[in-house]
């Protein structure tokens, strides 16, 4: 094998980035079960979804009910719609996970032009998708992720199970305490409170020992002394 060809089989080291999709348009090139998981999350995470496919499994169709004025169902051979596409980018991402090959191929060359980030499914060179999805394991505000850059998504599966079985006990007071966090966050939007609660070596600690309550006394008292600090600086003025 040539040096260049052995290149373009070296998997990419991808960045990895949480997205806000809130309002944002994706498109998604097929309509069966692998294009209904990722279709799922694309929603659940507030984005408008526009699927092309020549048919669709009852799973996609049963999103249509529910996130109907976010989600729009192209019924059309995926081929056929990029025949008359000449440009992606009034979406944010590309999703090509069509079964038809080279109807993927030809999404990822549009989006490409169009400098819209793209992922093909089964794309075995790092020059076939600017992006990889990764596996992850969602509960409220808590979102854990696994990646191998794509090269091996049922290790990630597998990864992902063992960190569930470990974890399991523990998920829900992790979301309680992030409900809490958030609940205090919206109604206080004092940005110096919450760098300081960032930068807390006592509620790192607290954590780090599953000390939630704790933790929740350091935010309050933390809330508190900024308060006092506003209070006389209002004062002095």
């Amino acid at each position: 094998m040539s040096a260049q060809a052995k290149n373009r089989l070296q998997p990419e080291n991808f960045y990895p980035l949480s997205l806000s999709l809130k309002g944002r348009e994706v498109i998604v090139f097929g309509g069966d079960l692998a294009a209904f998981e990722e279709l799922l999350r694309l929603l659940e995470a507030g984005a408008c979804a526009t699927v092309v496919a020549a048919a669709f499994v009852s799973e996609i169709q049963e999103l249509h009910v529910t996130y109907g004025n976010r989600l729009e169902l192209v019924r059309v051979n995926e081929a056929k719609y990029l025949e008359n596409c000449q440009d992606l980018t009034r979406f944010a991402l590309v999703f090509a996970l069509s079964t038809n090959h080279e109807a993927n191929e030809k999404a990822a060359a549009i989006a490409k032009s169009s400098k819209v980030p793209f992922y093909v499914v089964g794309s075995p060179s790092s020059s076939g998708r600017s992006f990889v999805p990764v596996t992850i394991f969602k509960r409220g505000h808590i979102k854990i992720s696994v990646s191998s850059d794509g090269i091996c998504p049922p290790l990630e599966t597998a990864l992902m199970q063992r960190i569930e079985e470990i974890l399991i006990n523990d998920f829900d007071r992790y979301s309680l305490f992030l409900e809490s966090v958030s609940e205090q966050h919206s109604s206080d939007g004092n940005l110096q409170k919450w760098r300081d609660m960032i930068e807390s070596e006592g509620l790192a600690s607290a954590l780090s020992r599953n000390n939630f309550e704790e933790a929740l006394s350091i935010i309050e008292r933390l809330q508190n002394e900024t308060a006092d600090i506003d209070d006389n600086n209002e004062g002095a003025v």
